[in-house]
């Protein structure tokens, strides 16, 4: 959202290419949730500085552009599992969320900037610029 980044505009373009592809786009609460800390904490605590209204319409926004994948009992059992399996520590566990709810769900691919956070896992990691 910050149109400052050089990486603002791969992900519009991205996203734009996935949906008229007709592919699913999906995010979790916790996507929602990891946004609003960096659009609300202060540029100083390296955030983004953003009022709540204007990240309220934004999350709004994504509302209307993706599926919401609610986590469930099996996904939270399925992230038990994976952090055991991959002795993940720290804030891996909240990568490890996203692949749990992913595999419950069915979701073969994920889209980030972040790659190698997913190299562990049994799905298809997929960089805004191959899109």
């Amino acid at each position: 959202m910050d149109r400052g980044d050089p990486a603002s505009g791969t992900a519009r373009r991205a996203i734009r290419n996935l949906a008229e592809g007709g592919h699913r786009l999906c995010i979790m609460p916790q996507t929602a949730a990891e946004f609003w800390v960096v659009c609300t904490k202060s540029k100083q605590k390296n955030g983004l500085g953003y009022a709540t209204s204007r990240v309220q319409r934004y999350i709004a926004r994504f509302e209307s552009l993706f599926s919401i994948l609610f986590e469930t009992e099996q996904a939270y059992r399925e992230w038990k599992r994976l952090v055991a399996l991959h002795s993940v520590v720290g804030a891996e566990a909240h990568d490890t969320r996203l692949v749990a709810a992913m595999v419950i769900h069915g979701i073969e691919n994920i889209v980030t900037f972040n790659v190698d956070d997913f190299k562990f896992y049994d799905v298809r990691v997929i960089h805004p610029d191959q899109l």
